[in-house]
């Protein structure tokens, strides 16, 4: 992944950590050196209203490589309470998102350089390369569940009306549109 690839995705995850609930389903930003842009769904909370341990977002972005050609991503962010522990995300297969019944593994290169300790918080992030297709099969089902596998356990969530909503947003708007 070239250089400015880290700069944007850098600016993704500030942009997630600053995010309230009056984010957009989709924001854009600009990179100001190389004037590349990232588009990007930067706060896909995967709620789970019975969990007071743990929370998942997957995130998605298209990161523009020059003016006219980019990758899309998906990002898991994981956050804790510092006694329940890191997720620890693994390099490789760490990724699982069953859309419809069919499940898509995604590698990545795993969390070691995104954990974060703040206070009695943690989290951690994980970086997936997706492409058009995956994400149109997400955007496009019934049903989705994703899994999160790490050292210390797996992390399960499904989707919410919501999260198809900003799935098919994104992918309406950046990936069968071009944006």
């Amino acid at each position: 992944m070239k250089k400015y690839h880290f700069i944007a995705l850098a600016m993704a995850g500030l942009l997630a950590g600053c995010a309230t609930s009056n984010t957009p389903d989709i924001v854009t930003h600009y990179d100001q050196f190389t004037g590349f842009r990232t588009d990007m769904i930067p706060e896909n909370l995967l709620d789970d209203p019975n969990n007071n341990r743990d929370m998942v977002w997957l995130n998605a972005s298209r990161i523009f490589k020059d003016f006219k050609n980019f990758d899309y991503y998906l990002e898991v962010h994981y956050k804790a309470r510092a006694e329940a522990g890191l997720l620890d995300i693994t390099p490789g297969p760490s990724l699982v998102v069953i859309a419809d019944g069919k499940e898509m593994k995604f590698r990545g290169s795993g969390s070691l350089n995104t954990r974060k300790h703040r206070g009695d918080i943690i989290s951690e992030d994980a970086l997936y390369e997706v492409s058009p297709n995956e994400l149109r099969a997400i955007a496009n089902a019934q049903a989705v569940k994703v899994k999160v596998t790490g050292r210390n356990g797996i992390a399960e969530r499904d989707f919410a009306p919501i999260n198809f909503q900003k799935f098919k947003k994104f992918v309406t708007q950046y990936v069968d549109a071009g944006g």
